[in-house]
């Protein structure tokens, strides 16, 4: 601004930026004088991420800006996992709990790095299947019972991997039985976890 003489804008990019002011005086007497800018970039905000034992972890960055894209790092060595990155991770499968790193970059600056804590909890044990194999007449139903580790939940299904939960609780009894029919049980702990 020529009559406050103050350089003022919004950086888009990080880094030292060498800038030279000039000034002219109604007799043409020039004068120069130089500065040294550097912009530098905010460390990212990420909070700590809590699994299940062998499952991925996503991390966030919580304040991603523009033009600035975050490097992530193992708990050891000092080579990026990923780079140039929008600010979401997502790691490979983690069987114990760790520590991530992540800096922000924009242009030639660096931000220190943020330590993310990932914490994986433990499946539960498989459930001890109390009632197995019973035998029932046609359209008649079956009780069935397990028991899960403590503070753990059981659940009853009709088929071995996804579907929908048909019950809750140790004990379960099925609808009708036309034909012999398979159920599977899975113990969740308090955490969330299942066997």
């Amino acid at each position: 601004n020529a009559v406050t003489r103050v350089i003022s804008g919004t950086p888009t990019t990080g880094g030292n930026f060498n800038l030279t002011l000039t000034v002219t005086d109604s007799n043409g007497n020039t004068v120069n004088a130089n500065y040294q800018l550097r912009v530098d970039v905010r460390a990212p905000q990420v909070i700590p991420v809590v699994i299940c034992v062998g499952s991925t972890a996503t991390m966030t960055v919580l304040n991603p800006e523009a033009n600035v894209t975050y490097n992530w790092y193992a708990a050891q060595g000092s080579t990026p996992l990923a780079t140039a990155n929008s600010g979401v991770y997502t790691s490979s499968a983690i069987n114990a709990s760790t520590s991530f790193y992540v800096e922000a970059v924009s242009g030639s600056a660096t931000s220190a790095r943020v330590q993310v804590t990932v914490t994986a909890n433990p499946l539960a044990n498989a459930p001890t299947i109390i009632t197995n194999n019973p035998s029932v007449n046609v359209n008649q139903s079956a009780t069935l019972r397990a028991i899960a580790e403590t503070n753990a939940t059981v659940n009853w299904y009709g088929q071995a991997t996804g579907g929908t939960r048909l019950a809750i609780g140790e004990d379960f009894t099925t609808p009708a039985l036309t034909a012999n029919t398979t159920y599977y049980v899975e113990a969740v702990t308090a955490s969330g976890c299942a066997s």
